[in-house]
């Protein structure tokens, strides 16, 4: 990846994505900048190129600060691999898309760029990074516990006659009360990522 790589991802990713689905939304050069390029962790990013310049694969993660036990770390997530339609292969050739993913493996996918990497494939790239990529499936499928914050009538966890009203205002961007709260809560964190004024804003 170059500066001034961005507008041929862009494209690439519009393609590729909305082929078979009606609900896809084109992603704007804004979107992806705001991602890749402003990132306070920087950008791990790894592109293919046909003889002319078109940018035909893509294999990236977003880099996240994370503390681990109390050590800050960097880690990725995999996200937007793909590769231009009249570079794809079957699952039994080395197509570009390995290729290009084995190359992101080889700079970023080493400790001392990332302690570790994590990802949420669709069926089509679970399957080749499985078998071919060494992904290791954690769980499947991802257990979610949620709880309706809106539904105070039957929560025990409210005192009865307590104050249950807020207000919820819109802010500019988030400064030191952000920082303090971070460094309060930091050492209860056993694993997570960053949430300092930075990173939020």
């Amino acid at each position: 990846y170059r500066p001034g790589d961005g507008p041929g991802i862009v494209d690439l990713l519009n393609e590729v994505f909305s082929e078979d689905d009606e609900r896809f939304e084109a992603r704007t050069r804004a979107q992806w900048s705001w991602v890749y390029e402003q990132n306070p962790a920087g950008n791990q990013i790894i592109v293919a190129q046909d003889r002319d310049g078109r940018i035909v694969g893509h294999y990236a993660c977003i880099p996240y600060k994370t503390v681990v036990r109390g050590e800050e770390v960097l880690c990725g997530q995999g996200v937007d691999s793909m590769v231009a339609g009249d570079y794809r292969r079957g699952l039994k050739t080395e197509g570009l898309f390995l290729r290009t993913a084995r190359r992101y493996f080889e700079q970023y996918g080493v400790p001392e760029q990332n302690a570790f990497g994590y990802g949420f494939p669709n069926k089509k790239a679970f399957r080749i990074g499985v078998r071919l990529l060494k992904y290791i499936p954690m769980h499947a499928p991802v257990s979610t516990l949620a709880r309706n914050l809106f539904d105070r009538a039957n929560d025990a966890e409210v005192a009865e006659g307590a104050d249950t009203g807020g207000e919820v205002v819109s802010i500019g961007r988030f400064g030191d009360a952000a920082d303090r709260l971070w460094e309060r809560l930091l050492p209860e964190v056993g694993m997570g990522t960053v949430r300092d004024a930075r990173f939020l804003n």
